[in-house]
């Protein structure tokens, strides 16, 4: 099966030479896994940027996910089926299928079917799509319940973390009192910020913008060196590369996912991370974020919006280093169960292969 994998960004990416056996060895992401086991030629906003005029035409005038799904569908008569991933490419490629009544396989990755502008296209476009993978039950209950997507066309396959990148590394200095947060999309760091005052532990959040309040007023998204006068004095905010991000979780002994209250499962990435370095994780209990964290025994929950609760077990955790040490053996054992970056994508695989059936 020849299949054509539409993603934004610019990974996966096939690695090939002294890159790959830099991967294997657990020094670099391994992207390829992915399109290989998928058996997938991929086009990506790189792909994009580096083809033809036609395309580099388009892409001045179009938005990025648009522009990704027409170089798929120009491309999709040499493949048996089409794999798109991101809610924006799904949605655009369903439409050129609509509008030029293609019937070419097609097999959508979607998380957050709830938004309300993928909700309506989904109402109206869902015919043309074969079959969904989520790795969210609540967004899977949801497409089913509440926008009618049959059943047996909607796979379930847990979240990917590559587990040998994000492990343990000897020789990193333990920081017994730094609590680090990481990612920036619906993040609720005015709890976390709040919650790490007056308190000794310190905090590093690893993120390119963060979206804070200011002045009790409003949210607004900000770079780390606009609010940087802003923040207590234990509190630092700066991006981090990949490696420089598995170090900040080796030295951390608390990692924190303050999320948003919302229905999808945004948090799982960093918590995945996190748990796949041993880590013991806090994450906001909010309706989306099920399906990872098992509290208190792989990871633990917290009331969402509650400085003083996130504290009280931020302090709590960071005393008993045995339950730490505990939880996060549960965690590194629940990764290499269920979550590493070949079980995932077998899985899409095996959902492809069913949809195109």
């Amino acid at each position: 099966m020849r299949v054509l994998l539409l993603v934004g960004g610019r990974n996966p990416r096939v690695m090939t030479g002294a890159d790959r056996i830099v991967a294997e060895s657990g020094n670099a992401l391994r992207t390829y896994v992915f399109p290989e086991v998928l058996g997938a030629d991929v086009v990506n906003l790189l792909d994009v940027m580096e083809s033809d005029f036609y395309l580099k035409f388009l892409y001045c005038f179009l938005p990025k996910p648009w522009t990704i799904a027409v170089a798929g569908f120009r491309k999709r008569h040499s493949f048996d089926a089409v794999v798109t991933w991101s809610e924006q490419i799904s949605v655009a490629f369903s439409f050129l299928q609509w509008i030029s009544l293609d019937k070419k396989p097609h097999v959508a990755m979607l998380y957050w079917m709830s938004k309300p502008l993928v909700r309506r296209a989904l109402r109206c476009l869902g015919n043309k799509i074969s079959g969904i993978v989520t790795w969210s039950s609540v967004q899977r209950r949801y497409a089913i319940e509440k926008i009618g997507i049959p059943e047996d066309r909607i796979f379930f396959v847990p979240h990917f973390v590559d587990d040998r990148f994000w492990k343990h590394q000897e020789g990193v200095e333990f920081e017994n009192n730094l609590v680090a947060a990481v990612g920036s999309e619906m993040r609720d760091y005015d709890t976390f910020i709040e919650a790490m005052k007056g308190t000794h532990l310190h905090a590093f959040i690893a993120t390119k913008e963060i979206r804070i309040t200011k002045l009790g007023v409003k949210a607004c998204i900000s770079s780390p060196e606009e609010i940087a006068s802003e923040l207590p004095s234990n509190v630092v905010v700066r991006p981090l590369s990949a490696q420089d991000l598995r170090n900040l979780y080796d030295r951390a002994a608390v990692v924190v996912v303050p999320v948003l209250p919302n229905d999808t499962d945004n948090g799982v990435t960093v918590i995945l991370e996190a748990m796949s370095m041993g880590k013991v994780v806090i994450c906001s209990k909010i309706v989306g974020q099920v399906d990872v964290i098992e509290n208190g025994v792989n990871g633990f929950y917290v009331e969402p919006q509650n400085p003083v609760a996130l504290r009280e077990l931020m302090e709590h955790l960071v005393a008993d280093k045995a339950l730490c040490e505990k939880i996060g053996q549960k965690a590194r054992e629940n990764v290499e169960k269920f979550h590493r970056i070949e079980l995932f994508s077998h899985g899409v695989r095996c959902a492809v292969e069913k949809a195109v059936r």
